[in-house]
């Protein structure tokens, strides 16, 4: 067969090089639809193009709001005579809130890869396409007529890619349940006697992170302490109002790592308790009728799901354009049936446990963590008419999923500016009256700090005389390709560059530090010895993708890159602000640090504005105004 202009090879999770090879002739383009075919093509130096260069960025920002409106009003539509929320729901908690985020991700996925193929097929007008691997995407092309489909490994196109968590939901729900009952066990060993509680009417059920808990050094003292990284302010305060408070999260995360997540929330939790500060773990008020429970509430839902799945109407609510996206979702419903609702159902009577058996006055939450548990724990309280009150955690964008949709009518949020409020409102339906701004609490140390730069530089043993640039990292979210490049080119620049030192600073949610290794370059790496306020102020200039410790740098007025090769928008809008100069390719790094390094006011000019709209006030008080509403809360 001869080489044609009109034939391309898909790949997709395909290692099987050879046969890559044996296609080659008679291809015009090979078009990669993973992470994982495009790394081992581009080190066997095989040409080809990723398909996500056939997307840009109005179209996938389009894609976004399409996602997140299908996703709030999906569930509100009648199946029959009810809707999805009203047949699946307990204790009147709709369970589709346990699910709206990965949902949204699925369903963005799905739009992303239809509108991939379409845009190949338009561009490329091939006659005949070859496959290598299987995704459920590839059966679009089944209905287009006059194209010829050649799947060239058999094995791939008939196997499917297993994951644990997709692929074994029945296996992973009698694990969990195991799991659930050692973590009870554990829990129990750690709480030995009952907790003391002595105030009558202003106790507080914190709900935290275990990476919250560090061992860092305060940016206030010379000292290395043990504290909350994100409540530890608002405890502080919550001391001088004389009320008692009571943290709490999970031994372990629903995460395929489970060694590591317990291991990281049994030492946060002992370490929590043996430093003054009273926390109970979430698994300690799991119980045997709990697990009944979950367990007969999963399969009265099952029978259910059984006809549901076959239902004509059902399927075709979801008919979207052209599209039935059915094929696609059906494993991700599979999951939510076998596992996710028996999960969600656990987590709820736990909450209710513990709301009974601490009656607390008012919930802290910082998001963000285990959705399952703090969802739970919002509804449990609201179901009690008890208030709860998040703390913006990180970012919020007009297409974050966590903030679809109005958590309760008992639930509150304190953002850090106007700019956030607004995106709730108008996006996520938010009252107006839950949404309060009252600045980041974390950022009052700004207004007090005594951070000096020589003590950061004899802290790391660096030259303080030398400019000093931090980059923040969140390699553990990235895809491999898009983690691999961005150390590569940032290594590769500062090689080439005398007089600047680069300090890394790890997110606390990674844990291969041996990805930052390499031969030929060795720069600073920093995980929790040194924080993330001194490291921005100590620091010149701030790489990173969208990581919240940009927010950090630019209220000490720092200048910023966004450094983003993923070809998809920033997920937050630094550079259309105009306080981040973007960078979205390799070669225009170097040129951009210079550049910056030597004269930043570009960026200055446009800080204060961008302040006033995403932080609000800089002044040290966000943290009174926070325990002002948990006053008013509290009433």
């Amino acid at each position: 067969m001869n080489k044609s202009d009109k034939t391309l090879l898909f790949i997709y999770k395909n290692t099987n090089i050879n046969l890559v090879r044996k296609q080659i002739p008679k291809i015009k383009q090979i078009i990669t639809f993973d992470d994982l075919s495009a790394e081992i093509l581009s080190n066997e130096t095989i040409p080809y193009k990723p398909s996500t260069n056939y997307l840009n960025e109005t179209t996938l920002k389009k894609i976004r709001t399409e996602s997140r409106t299908w996703i709030q009003s999906w569930p509100k539509k009648k199946i029959g005579e009810h809707s999805f929320n009203e047949i699946f729901s307990y204790n009147d908690i709709p369970l589709w809130y346990f699910v709206e985020n990965s949902m949204y991700k699925s369903f963005e996925t799905a739009l992303k890869d239809f509108e991939i193929i379409d845009q190949i097929l338009q561009k490329e007008k091939p006659d005949e396409i070859f496959i290598l691997g299987n995704s459920s995407i590839f059966n679009h092309l089944n209905d287009i007529k006059g194209l010829k489909l050649n799947h060239i490994d058999s094995k791939s196109s008939k196997s499917k890619e297993k994951n644990i968590l997709v692929d074994n939901p029945i296996l992973l729900w009698y694990l969990f349940r195991i799991y659930d009952s050692f973590k009870h066990l554990i829990a129990k060993l750690i709480i030995k006697k009952r907790l003391k509680i002595k105030t009558l009417d202003k106790l507080v059920l914190i709900y935290s992170h275990n990476l919250n808990w560090r061992v860092n050094s305060n940016p206030s003292s010379e000292q290395k302490i043990y504290f909350d990284s994100f409540f530890d302010s608002i405890m502080n305060e919550l001391d001088k109002e004389d009320y008692e408070y009571i943290t709490t999260f999970p031994l372990g995360y629903l995460t395929l790592n489970f060694f590591n997540s317990f291991i990281s929330g049994l030492k946060a939790s002992i370490g929590r308790n043996k430093n003054g500060l009273k926390h109970i773990p979430f698994e300690y008020y799991w119980s045997m009728s709990i697990d009944k429970k979950s367990s007969s509430g999963r399969k009265r839902f099952l029978k259910i799901w059984k006809k549901l799945k076959n239902d004509e109407n059902f399927i075709s609510s979801f008919n979207y354009r052209t599209y039935n996206l059915w094929p696609i979702l059906e494993k991700d419903f599979t999951f939510l049936f076998d596992f996710t609702i028996g999960h969600s159902i656990k987590n709820i009577e736990i909450a209710l446990n513990m709301v009974n058996d601490l009656k607390a006055d008012l919930l802290l939450s910082a998001g963000g963590g285990d959705f399952f548990c703090e969802f739970s724990l919002i509804k449990a309280f609201a179901l009690n008419k008890i208030e709860s009150l998040e703390i913006q955690h990180g970012i919020i964008s007009y297409d974050n999923p966590t903030y679809i949709t109005p958590k309760d009518e008992f639930y509150n949020i304190a953002v850090y500016g106007p700019y956030y409020k607004k995106i709730l409102i108008d996006n996520g339906g938010y009252s107006s009256s839950n949404v309060s701004i009252t600045g980041q609490p974390r950022y009052d140390i700004l207004s007090k700090s005594k951070i000096g730069k020589k003590r950061i530089c004899d802290m790391l043993c660096i030259d303080f005389n030398k400019k000093l640039v931090i980059w923040t990292t969140q390699t553990h979210s990235l895809s491999l390709d898009e983690a691999v490049r961005t150390k590569s080119t940032i290594y590769k620049t500062f090689k080439s560059l005398k007089n600047i030192q680069l300090v890394i600073k790890i997110h606390p949610g990674e844990t291969n530090l041996n990805f930052y290794n390499d031969d030929l370059f060795h720069p600073i790496l920093v995980k929790e010895e040194i924080n993330a306020f001194e490291l921005a102020y100590a620091c010149d200039l701030m790489i990173t993708k969208d990581s919240t410790t940009a927010l950090e740098a630019i209220a000490m007025n720092k200048p910023v890159i966004i450094f983003n090769l993923s070809g998809e928008p920033d997920f937050v809008n630094y550079v259309e602000e105009g306080v981040a100069i973007g960078v979205y390719s390799e070669e225009k790094l170097k040129h951009s640090l210079v550049y910056l390094l030597k004269d930043d006011s570009i960026l200055e000019e446009n800080r204060k504005s961008f302040i006033e709209n995403y932080l609000y006030r800089l002044d040290g008080k966000s943290t009174k105004r926070v325990i002002k509403l948990v006053n008013e809360l509290n009433k």
